[in-house]
């Protein structure tokens, strides 16, 4: 399995287990004719600045590291097919051999 994927699927099964978990906590308060703490309007809002804060330190530490670990690139090699040297070259392709016949 690719590593994409794999995330893909463990985040599927966070996500999982979060709604599994909220079910039964609704559950445990329905059972025991508990109130939530909070009105729904002022939870959503905490779970939403929750999901919002994780997001942005993960999305500031993935551009951390990518600027850590970018390296710049290596110029053209020159007789490369379809890659001017120059920055204003026209882009002419290499005449191939091995395709014509003999």
């Amino acid at each position: 399995m690719r590593t994409g994927a794999r995330a893909a699927l463990g985040r599927a099964r966070g996500a999982g287990v979060s709604l599994a978990a909220g079910l039964l906590m609704g559950a445990v308060y329905w059972a025991l004719d508990l109130t939530s703490p909070a009105p729904p309007l002022i939870g959503l809002t905490g779970l939403l600045g929750i999901v919002l804060g994780e997001r942005t330190v993960t999305w500031a530490r993935d551009r951390v590291a990518a600027s850590r670990n970018h390296t710049p690139s290596a110029p053209n090699e020159p007789n490369e097919p379809n890659e001017p040297n120059e920055p204003n070259a026209p882009n002419i392709p290499r005449e191939d051999t091995h395709d014509r016949p003999r």
